[in-house]
C-alpha cells in the first residue's frame, strides 16, 4: 500500500466510525465507540512500517473529527450538536488505542 491509499483508508475508516453515531435506528455513542475500535482494530492489523503507521493513526483521528460535523448534516443534523468534538474524542481515544494495541500484539505474535 502506498501512501495515498493508507491515508484514503484510514480517512475513510474514520468516517465510516462516525456515521454510527448517526445511524437512525442503530445509531449511539456506544455503537459509535465500537465501530471506532473495530475500525482501528482493522488498521492496526495492517502490514505497513511504523511511520506509515502513525500517519494512518493521525489520519484516523482527523477522518473522525471532522467526519462527525459532515456525517450529521447528512443524516439530517440530529446528533451532539455543539459537543461533536467532545463526541469525536470519545472515539477517537479508545480507537487509537486499539490501534496500537493491535499493532503491538501482532508484532509480538510475530517474534
Amino acid at each position: 500500500m502506498n501512501d495515498r491509499q493508507w491515508v484514503v483508508t484510514a480517512v475513510l475508516a474514520g468516517v465510516v466510525a462516525s456515521a454510527f453515531l448517526y445511524i437512525p435506528v442503530i445509531g449511539h455513542k456506544y455503537t459509535f465507540i465500537a465501530a471506532a475500535v473495530l475500525q482501528a482494530a482493522y488498521l492496526g492489523w495492517q502490514d505497513v512500517e511504523t511511520p506509515r503507521f502513525r500517519l494512518g493513526a493521525i489520519c484516523f483521528s482527523v477522518g473522525i473529527f471532522l467526519g462527525l460535523p459532515v456525517v450529521s448534516i447528512l443524516f439530517g443534523g440530529t446528533g451532539p450538536g455543539n459537543l461533536w468534538g467532545v463526541a469525536a474524542l470519545m472515539g477517537i481515544i479508545p480507537g487509537v488505542i486499539a490501534m496500537f494495541a493491535t499493532r503491538f500484539l501482532k508484532q509480538k505474535r510475530s517474534e
